[in-house]
């Protein structure tokens, strides 16, 4: 995710969410993961060298096409 965003999709919605539990733990640290949140069984990430606003953008992009929402 250095330069844009990720996505990451697993096999249930548990599997996602405990992959953002463990992103969490390097919130604040050397390891920053940038955001991220589950969309049903996929994990959306943005890197941490886009601004807040930039990372909230993409990943609301992202949400608009996987969802195909107009």
């Amino acid at each position: 995710t250095d330069g844009g965003g990720a996505i990451e999709v697993y096999r249930n919605a548990e599997d996602a969410y405990k992959r953002c539990e463990y992103l969490a733990q390097f919130n604040n640290t050397l390891i920053n993961p940038g955001s991220f949140t589950v969309i049903g069984t996929m994990v959306i990430r943005t890197s941490y060298k886009l601004s807040e606003p930039k990372q909230i953008k993409l990943t609301g992009d992202i949400i608009r096409e996987m969802l195909i929402i107009e």
